[in-house]
């Protein structure tokens, strides 16, 4: 592992798998990237058509593949020392089916002496669990012929994007073996790794840490929702509060997305096996939040309203469809652009970091951020703020502008609507 002669498979293409990959060539491995049915990715099966590419994943970050290596057969699976297991997500969810696909296509191939390692965020349990159970159909134990750990894709929801390598990582096996292992792989991504007793540990430090990003969220945007009703500025309130939390970060209120939450969220929601207790607060935390995309929506609606215009006909500019939250953050602003075409608004975007996204089953290119475009919108709606956009440039040329990101803070101007 030291000397990089291990050769490291990554089952899954998505986000996770990218950035992992991209990790690990940049340590001086040699990477796999497979599909995560373990079948071999063919470069024109990929949206961009062809590897290295470059995937924005947060608005100063980017995650490039170049040096990853392309799965030539399922035949070659077996000739890697460590396998990741980083399930895709199918419209911004890690999906349990993506998983167990993953899974079995793993246990077609994997050898004795192998280092599997599970990032995803499992409900606790999972790993050593339906996990560990569909690896063993190849005949092997865990724990006497193959080692398997679990390290969730860590996800900070209030600063940094899902499959940030700025965030330490977190690892606990099934073994010491297993998780002394993987920890010293990660030590070659990342700069800290936090070694916890057991993967059933790691799995709760996930639910842990996801959940209190929801509430947290949820708070502040029922407070967003609060302030309106009592004509407060929520920013005001925002700012004020922000002077009494040493150490802590400054929450705003935003677009949080709910559907995007990962696989131990879901599923210790939903309860579906009796086995795990149900978190009540997270459950009314991811209610509150996904009800913020038509709170927005309807924020903007009543801006046009009040300028004399109606939804129906109009043309709405989104900008901002990434954030902090990484990719999959984009299906909460696409819920919100998605209500406003349902109500006959006429929805475009554009955003620095994403060439194209899907919105109402059909692929819609950005548009280009040019004075005529901005001149010739109803409403330009600032849903994520990014550095690209000048507030002064675009308070002078748009006729209204709804700030859902306070991007003009204190600066009130006539044309401009804070959420």
């Amino acid at each position: 592992m030291l000397s990089r002669g291990a050769r490291i498979a990554v089952i899954g293409d998505g986000h996770a798998g990218l950035s992992l990959a991209s990790a690990a060539v940049a340590a001086s491995f040699s990477v796999n990237l497979f599909r995560a049915d373990g079948e071999p990715l063919k470069a024109q099966a990929r949206e961009a058509e062809r590897l290295p590419l470059e995937i924005a994943i947060a608005p100063d970050a980017a995650v490039s593949t170049a040096g990853v290596k392309l799965g030539t057969s399922e035949g070659a699976l077996p000739e890697n020392d460590v396998i990741c297991l980083c399930p895709p997500e199918d419209e911004g969810r890690a999906a349990p089916s993506n998983l167990e696909t993953a899974c079995r296509a793993v246990a077609r191939g994997l050898r004795s002496g192998s280092l599997v390692i599970v990032v995803a965020g499992l409900s606790p349990g999972a790993t050593g669990g339906p996990v560990r159970a569909l690896l063993e159909t190849s005949g092997l134990l865990a724990g006497r012929d193959f080692l398997l750990a679990c390290s969730p894709d860590r996800t900070d929801t209030l600063t940094k994007p899902s499959g940030s390598w700025e965030l330490p990582r977190v690892v606990g096996g099934l073994t010491p073996e297993a998780t002394g292992l993987a920890a010293l792989f990660y030590r070659q991504l990342v700069d800290q790794v936090v070694v916890v007793s057991s993967s059933k540990a790691a799995e709760l430090v996930q639910l842990l840490s996801d959940a209190s990003g929801q509430v947290n969220a949820a708070l502040v945007n029922e407070m967003a929702m609060v302030s309106r009703e009592a004509g407060v500025d929520v920013w005001e309130v925002v700012e004020a509060a922000s002077t009494g939390q040493s150490g802590s970060p400054r929450l705003d209120p935003g677009l949080v997305d709910t559907d995007a939450a990962s696989l131990e969220l879901r599923y210790a929601t939903s309860n579906r096996d009796g086995g795990s207790p149900r978190l009540r607060i997270l459950e009314q935390a991811r209610e509150i939040n996904a009800r913020m995309g038509e709170y927005i929506a309807s924020r903007i609606a009543d801006a046009l309203n009040d300028a004399g215009k109606a939804v129906k006909g109009a043309s709405i500019l989104i900008l901002g469809v990434s954030s902090v939250t990484g990719p999959s953050g984009r299906s909460a602003t696409i819920g919100v652009m998605n209500k406003l075409s349902r109500q006959g608004a006429r929805v475009s975007y554009h955003d620095p970091h994403v060439r194209a996204l899907s919105l109402d089953g059909s692929s819609r290119p950005r548009i280009e951020l040019t004075q005529r475009a901005i001149s010739g919108q109803d409403c330009v709606a600032i849903l994520a703020a990014h550095d690209a956009y000048d507030r002064d440039w675009l308070s002078a040329h748009a006729s209204l502008v709804f700030d859902a990101s306070n991007v003009f803070t204190s600066d009130r101007r006539p044309n401009v609507v804070p959420l």
